[in-house]
């Protein structure tokens, strides 16, 4: 029997359907590193945004000028 099957319309080698697998595990490998960036840099986003709003809020409070809107 032959190393070689199908998959799709191609014939792979069994050193290729390994190496396929491995082409997408470490695809998705790079897609969840990826989103994992995402998330950090949304959080630090976030972070940068509320630190922002709680020091104008202080030096709106240090000048007199009460709570101002957002």
């Amino acid at each position: 029997m032959s190393a070689i099957a199908t998959h799709g319309t191609f014939r792979l080698t069994a050193t290729e359907r390994v190496l396929v697998r491995a082409a997408a595990v470490l695809d998705r490998a790079a897609e969840r590193s990826v989103d994992r960036r995402a998330d950090a840099a949304t959080r630090r986003l976030t972070r940068a945004r509320v630190s922002a709003a709680e020091a104008r809020q202080s030096a709106a409070a240090a000048h007199g000028w009460g709570v101002l809107p957002r």
